[in-house]
This record gives structure tokens, sequence and C-alpha cells, in this order.
């Protein structure tokens, strides 16, 4: 019986056909992407933060997620002729924000390089994605930048355009790391504002006063994560001589200007929520809010 039971085994093993590699490429991604000064540059960048920098890439690189094929925001490879000065923009503006090893562990492993981003192919240019509430979705482990295209050249102008670069690239990153959640939110932030009471009416001056930035005409709090948003937005997007300004506001004016001081924080409450946030992303992550807002180097 034994015997019988090695003869069958042996049978079966010589059946089996020998294995061979087969001719279907491998999914990824390639370094080098050609032979120009800056892909060595982009070869830096993978060592230091383990990212691809593509700036050729497929469309499967650009709208393909787990559970679908598609995104709202329709991208064009950048220019090769402006790469490097693109480089030099997210480098002043985005990379010199964080720590190395903070890039590592957060950062998507693609980061495409773009000459165009419109949101549902259509509208104004984006810097990147998630400036806004409405752009809610993300793509499937990528992280995208504008103005790799002749547009660059001029992006010093009176608009000053690479002072919103930095900010809504800035947003668009911890947004991004707050919606996939990433990145934690203070339990003592989160804990000084009630989030269920109804606010006791519509007016701006009311909202300040419980603590929210939100401007949305209604007596309904924001959710805590809503609330969260505002203020790394208001932070990130803004500097800090702007937050403590009192020039031409009142307690119902709706933007962030001021919102640091008694004309709109009539409780108190904004700024303490204000240096909980601050310290809690210096404390967990070495991330400075307030010096992206202002733009210090």
């Amino acid at each position: 019986m034994t015997l019988l039971a090695v003869l069958l085994l042996a049978a079966c093993v010589k059946k089996e056909s020998k294995l061979t590699p087969s001719s279907i490429n491998e999914f990824g991604y390639k370094l080098l992407q050609g032979n120009n000064s800056y892909d060595q540059r982009i070869m830096d960048y993978y060592n230091r933060y383990g990212v691809y920098m593509l700036y050729k890439f497929t469309p499967k690189d650009s709208y393909w997620a787990v559970t679908k094929w598609d995104s709202a925001y329709r991208m064009v490879p950048a220019d090769s002729d402006y790469v490097d000065r693109q480089l030099d923009l997210i480098d002043t503006t985005f990379f010199r924000y964080y720590q190395d090893s903070t890039l590592r562990k957060y950062l998507p492993v693609k980061f495409l390089l773009c000459s165009s981003i419109r949101f549902n192919g259509a509208g104004a240019q984006l810097d990147g994605y998630l400036t806004t509430t409405s752009t809610t979705g993300w793509i499937y482990e990528t992280f995208i930048s504008n103005w790799g295209s002749s547009r660059i050249l001029n992006i010093r102008g009176v608009r000053d355009s690479a002072v919103l670069f930095r900010s809504n690239m800035n947003y668009g990153f911890l947004r991004l790391m707050d919606l996939k959640s990433k990145m934690s939110r203070s339990d003592v932030f989160i804990g000084s504002s009630d989030y269920s009471t109804a606010i006791i009416n519509t007016t701006q001056a009311q909202r300040y006063k419980r603590g929210f930035l939100s401007t949305s005409a209604s007596t309904t709090p924001p959710s805590s994560q809503t609330d969260w948003l505002n203020y790394i937005q208001a932070i990130v997007q803004n500097p800090y001589t702007y937050l403590t300004s009192t020039s031409g506001i009142n307690s119902n004016t709706t933007t962030y200007q001021g919102i640091l001081t008694p004309v709109k924080d009539s409780s108190g409450l904004i700024r303490k929520k204000y240096e909980e946030i601050t310290n809690y992303y210096k404390t967990n992550y070495n991330i400075d809010l307030q010096r992206i807002g202002d733009g210090r180097l």
C-alpha cells in the first residue's frame, strides 16, 4: 500500500509542467524616466521620501482605484521643458515644511507632475486637489501637482500664485491625511466644542462664539471633522498677521481675518482651539502649521 502511494505521487510530480516566467510585464513604476537633469533630482526624492514622482504617466496611473476606474480630476502630464521649475516650486512651497521621515511615512506612493489639472475636466486650473469642500475624492495612493507648463513662468504675478500654490498644496496634503485617517485629531480640540446643540441663530458672530469657523448660514453645528479641517485651512492658508488683524472687520465678517481677536473670538474659544491644533501637529508630527501659513523658511 505504501509502495503504491509512492508510485502515484511520483506519477503526479512527473506530470507537472516546468515553470517558466510570464511574458506579462509586472505592474509598477520606473525611475529614471529620461536622461534629463531633473531625473536625478527625482531619483533623489525617491531615495529620501520613497515616492515615485512621475512626469510621464498613463491613464491607469491617473485614474485607477481599487473599487473603480476614474476620478473627478482630469490630468495632463507635465511638459518636460518645465519639470525643473516645477520641482523648484514644490521644493520651496511644500517639501521644505516637513521632515524627510514625515514625507516618507505619509506621502502616497505616486506623485504625478502635471501640466493641467481640472475638476470634472472643466473650469479653472487647480494647484493640486482636496483644496475645497466640494472636491472630497482622491486618487488611490496618489498625490498630484500642477504648474508643469509654461504657465509657471508667470506664477509670481500680481496674484502671486506661488503663495496660493503653497497654501493649497499643504492644505490638500493635510486634508488627505485626515480623510484617509493617516493622522489623528486632538481629543482636547474635539472636546472643546459642542457639536450637537443647535446654534442660537444663523449669525456668524454666534458661530464664532461657539468656536466654529464655518460660514454656513445654519443653526446646525459643523461636524468635528469639518471643524478640524476648517482650522487647518485657516492656519496654513493665512499668515498670523492676517488672523490677528482687525482692520475693517466686525463680528459677522465671514473671512478668516481677525479670528484670533476679541472682535470675532468673543469667548476665547477660537484662540484655545488654535493653540491646541498647532501644538498637536508640532508635538505629534513635527509640523508647524503657522509656519506654512506665514511662508517662513
